[in-house]
Order: C-alpha cells, then structure tokens, then sequence
C-alpha cells in the first residue's frame, strides 16, 4: 500500500480538548503574555488551588507564588501560602516544562492570588512563564 492510500486527517477530525474536563473539574487559568509586575488575583472568593501545566523559558529559576488573602498582598512582605519553584532550561526560549495535578486540590480560605517571580523573595517576573493554572 502506498502512502498515498492511507486516508489522512483533516481538521474536522480532531476533537476538541476540553481543560476543564481533564482537570478534575478546576477552571483553567491561562497565564497572560505579560506577567503582572505585582500579585494579582486568580479568583474573587475562597476556593481550591488544583495545579498548573507552565514553561519557564528563561535560563534560570522562576518560582510561582500563590498567596490566601483578603487583600492584595505584596512580594517580600506577605508570606505566599504556595512557592514552586519552575526549572529552566540552558538555552533561552527552548523552555522547561513542569507540570502537577492536585486531584483533591489546597483550599485557599481567602481570595486566590498568584505571581512569578525570578527569586524566592525577589522581585515579579513579567517575562518568560507560559501556561495555565488550574483553580476553583
């Protein structure tokens, strides 16, 4: 049988992932293009932190905080209730991924708020992490 015979896919034969579904029931969160220069919130209210799937591009550590807050809290003075640190990779751009689920998730008390930052108690990162955060 030659190469030609064999029927090949078009897009109407790939199905459509649904985030949601696959993330036990967690809303994703996709991390925008421009990090925010400070804490900003993931949710409005209470909930459960269920994970993420990101890729530091960078060629050194980044780390995704999440703070339970009422109020916006800020780097180096409010103590993050999460820290995760994200591998990197040697050559800029190529990028390492890191990845964990949470199936029954870390409940937040408070308002869920996230940031990344380029030390453990340094300054926001607005550059250079891709990807989607999983929340309740």
């Amino acid at each position: 049988m030659a190469l030609d015979d064999v029927a090949q896919p078009d897009s109407n034969d790939i199905p459509q992932v649904d985030l949601a579904a696959l993330s036990f029931g967690y809303n994703p969160f996709v991390l925008p293009a421009t990090l925010p220069s400070t804490p900003a919130p993931l949710t409005s209210s209470s909930g459960k932190f269920g994970g993420y799937a990101v890729m530091n591009t960078t060629t050194s550590l980044a780390y995704l905080f999440i703070w339970d807050s009422t109020a916006a809290p800020t780097i180096g003075t409010n103590a993050p209730r999460i820290i995760i640190p994200l591998p990197y990779n040697a050559t800029t751009g190529n990028g390492t991924m890191a990845n964990l689920d949470l199936d029954n998730g870390v409940k937040i008390q408070h308002q869920q708020w996230y940031c990344i930052s380029s030390s453990y108690s340094g300054a926001a990162q607005t550059s250079g992490v891709v990807g989607t955060l999983f929340v309740i």
